[in-house]
């Protein structure tokens, strides 16, 4: 830069001046810190963007596997208690002699049960108890028979998809 602009030669002749090539220096130089400076906050917005999308997309997970795991709750609940329905329902057959019309309802609640994944537990006495598919009702004492072996199975158990629905009630032996 010089003292005088009148005496710069590079006025005169019509050239840039030094001067503006120092603006246009400087100038670049700012471009620079502030083109860096968007690009930074491009990336700092672009990650924030990502992580609020994968955020939401637990999010979504999370909601569809809890109305999922309340659908189960609901109607493993609902079919619990038409399983006591079916344990009536049974007892009223032993009980009645003219049990046809009974029998039809039963046959259609077993069939109703069975579409919708429940499943009968075949636990008879002498299996040996398995806590995760039995409860322990009452306890015997038979010398002949094996310790923790079932005496009696009071009520039948169910599996809803292979998932216990209903505890068998069991008599086990205890020496």
């Amino acid at each position: 830069m010089h003292k005088k602009e009148s005496s710069c030669k590079c006025k005169k002749e019509g050239k840039v001046t030094c001067d503006d090539r120092a603006n246009k220096t400087f100038g670049s130089a700012v471009k620079a810190e502030l083109l860096q400076q968007k690009e930074v906050k491009i990336e700092e917005l672009t990650n924030d963007l990502k992580r609020v999308q994968a955020e939401f997309e637990n999010y979504q997970k999370r909601v569809e596997n809890d109305f999922i795991a309340r659908e189960t709750r609901i109607r493993s609940n609902l079919l619990g208690e038409m399983i006591s329905i079916l344990d009536a329902l049974n007892e009223g057959i032993k009980h009645e002699k003219d049990n046809k019309g009974l029998t039809q309802v039963k046959e259609v609640l077993v069939k109703f049960l069975h579409n919708n994944g429940v499943e009968k537990m075949t636990k008879k006495a002498s299996d040996q108890f398995d806590h995760n598919e039995m409860e322990c009702m009452m306890q015997g004492k038979e010398e002949k028979k094996e310790d923790g072996e079932v005496l009696e199975v009071l009520q039948k158990g169910y599996f809803i998809n292979d998932k216990v629905l209903r505890f068998a009630k069991v008599k086990v032996n205890k020496l």
